[in-house]
């Protein structure tokens, strides 16, 4: 591995096979040896139909993890797998074992095989309702949801593994992904509602959220697994800009041409999510200006040099649209063809 670059390494990727993991697994399989861990309740084969990897169907709850990292000389690991925030309200135990249990296999086994470093994909849902706009990591850790109580014991454990094991983690808190292979939230069902002329429900409305596309954040990813210096760091990984979900909502409606046609009703607020304050937005910050991480860390896992717009803040932008426009002709091209149906979406 070099500063910018992972070359002939040996990698695991646990929830390889689900949407963000398989964006990772097509960048690291072109010149690694990429091992995919997926027990495929949310992923599925046909997101790796195009990478080279190995691939092992397993849970992290109960396979031999240690035995896995000996028998491939796992030297990287980039951690993905996760029970999703929706199933985490209806199945807090399960969503624990996996997300928090689990997680914690995974370390202990790093520790035993020596595992130099452990990129590991942690969310926004840890700060619960921030404060304030524009919050840093350095904000409060007040989850609630499961999903974001889970997902915040892990960071603690991330932390901790390194300082007393001197395992170099890096932890990257997502918000809000979206693009190619991603079949539930809410832009992809936005959008597929709105192409087949249905009604859009929306859960309250009013509430923020900053859709970071796929590829700027297995950038970010990527870097977190080259970049020297970071062992023990954590990183907002999110777009600059926020949007409302009734503005999405209005937005994507727009950009299908189907002004007049697609109705929105608005219900309650899901548990847990009566606010969201996106990071990054300081005042006075401007595009690519960020003070306090970007002065910090010059460089780190930034796009380019100082001042250029790092690439996973971009974010969906109403003044650029060419990503977007990709992402509706996918739908639109399945819409046409009747053997896809809403459950399956593919993208390249």
């Amino acid at each position: 591995m070099t500063r910018n670059n992972i070359r002939k390494s040996n990698i695991l990727v646990t929830g390889g096979a689900g949407f963000i993991g398989s964006h990772l697994v097509d960048r690291l399989a072109q010149d690694n040896n990429v091992i995919v861990l997926d027990n495929l309740i949310y992923g599925s084969l046909k997101n790796l139909e195009n990478s080279r990897h190995i691939f092992i169907k397993a849970d992290l709850v109960d396979c031999d993890l240690l035995q896995i990292m000996k028998s491939y000389d796992i030297e990287l690991i980039f951690h993905l797998a996760s029970y999703h925030l929706d199933d985490s309200l209806k199945e807090p135990m399960k969503d624990f074992t996996i997300s928090a249990l689990g997680g914690l296999r995974l370390l202990e086994a790093c520790r035993q095989h020596r595992v130099k470093r452990l990129v590991y994909t942690s969310t926004g849902s840890v700060y619960g309702q921030p404060q304030q706009m524009g919050h840093d990591e350095s904000h409060n850790m007040l989850p609630t949801t499961p999903y974001g109580i889970s997902k915040a014991t892990m960071d603690h454990y991330c932390r901790v593994y390194h300082q007393l094991f001197q395992i170099e983690t890096v932890t990257l808190r997502y918000y809000n992904i979206y693009g190619p292979r991603r079949i539930t939230g809410a832009i992809p069902q936005f959008i597929i509602k709105a192409l087949r002329g249905k009604s859009i429900y929306i859960d309250g409305g009013e509430q923020t959220r900053t859709p970071t596309y796929v590829a700027d954040a297995v950038e970010a990813t990527y870097r977190a697994g080259c970049v020297e210096g970071i062992g023990g760091e954590i990183f907002n990984i999110a777009a600059e800009r926020y949007i409302s979900i009734i503005d999405l909502a209005r937005m994507i409606v727009r950009m299908c041409k189907l002004e007049g046609k697609v109705s929105f009703k608005l219900k309650n607020y899901r548990p847990g999510e009566r606010a969201f304050l996106p990071p990054f937005l300081l005042p006075g910050a401007g595009r690519g200006q960020h003070p306090d991480r970007d002065q910090q860390q010059p460089g780190i896992l930034r796009g380019g040099p100082a001042g250029e717009h790092p690439p996973h803040r971009r974010g969906l932008q109403a003044d650029d649209q060419c990503r977007d426009h990709y992402h509706l002709l996918l739908y639109k091209s399945h819409r046409r063809d009747p053997a896809y149906g809403s459950e399956h979406y593919r993208g390249k």
